[in-house]
């Protein structure tokens, strides 16, 4: 990040250019995630109650978009430190 500090780059930048590589993980990770979720809080419910009703797909799309927010805010400050040091530091060091 300090390289492409030095060329110019802006913080929307270098945010999108990880927000993107973290956001194709935190995906591929709900969507593995999900269905088996789903199948678990299913199975545990009706364990518990048998007359209890399908639980729905509501909690888990909330529970992504809520995942995927907090990942993203959490880039972003990541991001916004570091572009906010000073890179001669890290780069004396590479």
């Amino acid at each position: 990040m300090s390289i492409r500090k030095v060329l110019g780059a802006t913080v929307w930048n270098l945010g999108r250019i990880i927000n993107k590589e973290f956001f194709w993980s935190v995906l591929l990770a709900c969507l593995i995630g999900g269905p088996l979720s789903f199948l678990g809080i299913k199975s545990i419910l009706t364990e518990i109650s048998p007359e209890m009703t399908n639980p729905g797909l509501l909690p888990i799309l909330v529970a992504f978009l809520g995942l995927l927010g907090i990942t993203s805010i959490a880039v972003v400050g990541y991001v916004y430190n570091a572009y906010v040091k000073n890179p001669i530091v890290y780069l004396r060091d590479e």
